[in-house]
């Protein structure tokens, strides 16, 4: 019920009630961890459309961030990569978006990887840097080349 709420009030029009719903996701991630794994497509997508919409308003843009870091420290990142991943590298079906889309989605992996183990992360490296080398071959990530060639520096 808690996760219902806050998913739903997450999109509010008003910055007051988006930071408040968004800050009971993250405690609902906290609490209930891999358990939510069945609506983890759904929280991705939320935090996504937040860093989307919110990227000029850098308090809500902050609360997004640390629900994200949330997700990989409580779930993991394991499964949340397999939202993620495919909408940066252009393998998700349906229509990838802008410029905007792949730069909130590269904000997410970021903050997915910044609140997940070491070992996890470590693990999961190969994959990140093949979605990251096929994203910075995407013509819509042409605005994002200086970001995107950093991350395959790191890679």
């Amino acid at each position: 019920l808690i996760l219902d709420v806050a998913l739903a009030g997450a999109g509010h029009w008003t910055a007051i009630d988006r930071m408040r719903h968004v800050g009971s996701l993250r405690g609902a991630i906290e609490i209930s961890g891999a358990r939510v794994g069945p609506r983890l497509e759904e929280i991705m997508s939320v935090l996504h459309q937040g860093v989307r919409d919110d990227d000029d308003d850098s308090e809500i843009h902050g609360v997004f961030f640390s629900c994200g870091e949330a997700v990989g420290r409580y779930v993991g990142i394991h499964e949340p990569l397999g939202v993620v991943l495919p909408r940066l590298d252009g393998t998700a079906p349906g229509p990838s978006g802008g410029p905007r889309d792949l730069c909130a989605w590269f904000v997410l992996l970021s903050a997915l990887v910044l609140g997940a183990s070491a070992g996890e992360v470590g693990e999961s490296m190969p994959r990140i840097c093949h979605s990251i080398r096929l994203a910075a071959s995407r013509e819509d990530c042409a605005s994002n080349r200086a970001a995107a060639e950093t991350l395959l520096d790191a890679c």
